[in-house]
């Protein structure tokens, strides 16, 4: 099907055989701005695509951030009862048990806490 379309595949020409508002949006292509509407228009609706898509990575990242600091919360939570556990003189197996932490990081935690551990 013939559309009469042309295709532009070089927006540095010499021949001024086009309209102002194509030199506009050619102009705007490599980068000039002008006072074009058409050109204008294309270039708020750039910003506000870039806009939404900053957007969504900044709520991206938060939302990462959030999560990351949720699975640090509930590993501090475990290390918080692993603690007062090891003061009840709980055994390390139980501990281990209720907490999921392994009998190392148990451990760990009464070194770096200097919890008597029941023998």
């Amino acid at each position: 099907m013939i559309d009469e379309s042309v295709k532009i595949s070089n927006t540095k020409g010499t021949v001024d055989d086009v309209t102002d508002d194509v030199k506009a949006f050619l102009d705007y292509v490599d980068g000039v701005i002008s006072n074009d509407e058409f050109v204008k228009e294309i270039d708020d609706e750039i910003k506000e695509v870039k806009k939404i898509k900053q957007e969504r990575v900044s709520y991206m990242t938060f939302a990462m951030k959030m999560m990351e600091e949720r699975k640090e919360g509930r590993k501090e939570g475990k290390f918080e009862d692993a603690i007062e556990m090891l003061k009840d003189k709980m055994s390390l197996a139980l501990i281990a048990k209720y907490t999921k932490l392994s009998v190392e990081q148990i451990k760990q935690l009464v070194s770096e806490h200097n919890i008597p551990v029941k023998a």
